[in-house]
């Protein structure tokens, strides 16, 4: 019998934002306890959401609702270790990319 590791070569995820006002990068674990929405929507295997009422939406300041905040928009992306929030003006733009095909963004400097 013969196996072939399905782990020698990976795909990513590229994710890549227009407009990003506000970004966060924590551990699910203090995700858990923040009085957040209801676990509504969840799909399992999936990792990208548009969150609606957050804690991390609403708790923003006053001068980013007013002038920034009115069309920006919260972006939730969970792992399996990490959550990445993201208030964006437009939504994301995902690809997915061989692990040797990763470069910087044009956003990016080298």
């Amino acid at each position: 019998m013969s196996r072939t590791s399905l782990f020698h070569r990976t795909s990513l995820i590229r994710v890549a934002f227009d407009k990003v006002h506000i970004i966060r990068i924590l551990d699910e674990m203090p995700l858990s306890t923040e009085a957040e929405t209801k676990n509504e929507g969840l799909v399992p295997n999936h990792l990208a959401y548009r969150v609606e009422g957050s804690m991390f939406r609403e708790t923003q300041s006053e001068a980013f609702k007013k002038t920034k905040g009115k069309w920006a928009q919260h972006y939730r992306f969970v792992t399996g270790w990490t959550c990445l929030d993201v208030i964006s003006d437009s939504p994301p733009a995902m690809s997915v990319v061989s692990s040797g095909d990763v470069t910087p963004s044009s956003h990016e400097t080298p």
